[in-house]
């Protein structure tokens, strides 16, 4: 029997918790045991594209078409940002992880792209793709990594940048990737930001309000540690 995804079912709430914890756990082991950090970095920097790639060959077994699967979506191309970041410590590849995490992987978590729910090798693939990105970003900053001056402006630059060539390849195929040329068909914050092209707009605006809440309390302890 076929199990359809349902918003804040048990099973979604566990997977949640799920990643809440995992996201902690890192966390704590990199700051207790920062010799084992590297390791850890380097596990999950393999575990996060094992999951996407997974993800994409399985819905290519079945036939869907690559206009829906292939890696373009924001959450994807994170991914390998994440990767990088994990792999090299970057201060710009952490801060696009940060920022994009927190814009765009958290609502997608919360509202899942996907119509099928647990135990279904779906739902399990993209939330621990998303959820990795979540625990990616809990253990850089962990091991030390900040978000420095300016990054809301730099995060939102390279969105802008990532949705012009993304939208090219919209255009060029029909595709709907990045969503940029319709709303997906499950229910999403989307909704709520009136028919295109209002709602990118309306998106445009939001990414850089959550880019500067989510670096505001950096900005704040850089702040005080400069006045101490």
């Amino acid at each position: 029997m076929e199990h359809r995804f349902r918003p804040f079912s048990l099973e979604h709430v566990l997977a949640l918790g799920s990643i809440v914890v995992l996201t902690m756990a890192c966390a704590a082991a990199v700051r207790l045991a920062p010799r084992s950090g590297a390791w850890l970095r380097t596990g999950v920097a393999v575990l996060l594209p094992l999951a996407l790639f997974s993800l994409l060959g399985l819905d290519a077994n079945v036939g869907v078409s690559w206009r829906s699967y292939a890696p373009l979506q924001l959450c994807d191309l994170a991914v390998g940002i994440a990767v990088f970041a994990l792999l090299t410590g970057d201060a710009l590849a952490f801060e696009l992880t940060y920022t994009f995490s927190v814009a765009g992987t958290l609502p997608a978590l919360l509202t899942p792209d996907v119509a099928e729910g647990f135990p279904h090798w779906r739902f399990v693939l993209y939330m621990a793709q998303h959820g990795g990105l979540v625990v990616a970003s809990g253990t850089l900053l962990a091991a030390g990594l900040r978000p420095r001056r300016g990054t809301p402006l730099r995060a939102l630059f390279w969105l802008n940048a990532v949705a012009l060539a993304v939208g090219l390849v919209d255009a060029l195929t029909g595709a709907n990737f990045m969503y940029l040329r319709e709303k997906p068909g499950a229910a999403t914050p989307l909704d709520a930001f009136g028919p295109w092209p209002f709602y990118l707009v309306t998106c445009e605006l939001l990414a850089l309000l959550v880019f500067v809440v989510a670096c505001a309390p950096f900005s704040v302890f850089r702040s005080n540690r400069v006045s101490d």
